[in-house]
């Protein structure tokens, strides 16, 4: 009989941007004992067909943070854009661990913002295709 070994499920987040450093992550973080989920296409990396399949691309990687344990925030140099940002909205929600490539100062910041936009339900900036992915999956806390 096989031993069932549970391991953490980690779904990479960041700029796609950082090509090389979601890479070098798959490899740290697999060889922890993880399972990676990753990006499949880099967009803003010369992936072109991306932009084509973007809203896809965007859901799928929701169904994937929703799947994970914990997300992996690849922000070089700090750098945090929106996607990423509804991406930790959205693990936050979901009562997700974070972590992050880089302990910058401004991650206390950033979260401090995105906690004070869940506490206050400000759910209009988040794009129409996320927002009726949080709604709809039932996953936003102060939705009635």
């Amino acid at each position: 009989m096989r031993k069932v070994i549970s391991r953490k499920i980690i779904t990479l987040c960041g700029s796609t941007k950082f090509k090389k450093e979601f890479k070098e992550a798959v490899k740290h973080l697999t060889l922890e004992d993880n399972i990676v989920l990753s990006v499949g296409l880099f967009g803003h990396s010369g992936d072109e067909e991306a932009w084509a399949k973007k809203e896809m691309l965007d859901n799928m990687h929701f169904e994937k943070i929703r799947m994970s344990d914990a997300i992996y925030v690849i922000n070089k140099n700090g750098y945090i854009g929106d996607s990423t940002s509804y991406e930790i909205i959205y693990a936050k929600c979901l009562k997700k661990e974070i972590m992050y490539l880089e302990n910058a100062d401004g991650i206390a910041k950033k979260e401090e913002i995105i906690d004070e936009k869940i506490r206050e339900g400000i759910i209009t900036e988040i794009p129409n295709a996320t927002r009726e992915k949080l709604i709809d999956g039932g996953h936003v806390p102060w939705k009635k």
